[in-house]
């Protein structure tokens, strides 16, 4: 199971590897763009109107 989580990791950071070589802009895809919650904000104005 070691071996398969190993495996797993060096499987991402080849494909790392090639998304930064390939893509400039690989690793802001991975940034948080909203800083504001979508959902969560939504359900608690919900829950207080069913109040």
């Amino acid at each position: 199971m070691g071996l398969a989580g190993l495996g797993a990791l060096i499987s991402m950071c080849i494909a790392a590897l090639f998304g930064t070589r390939l893509n400039p802009k690989f690793w802001e895809d991975f940034r948080v763009k909203r800083r504001t919650p979508l959902g969560e904000v939504s359900l608690m104005q919900a829950l207080r109107r069913d109040r």
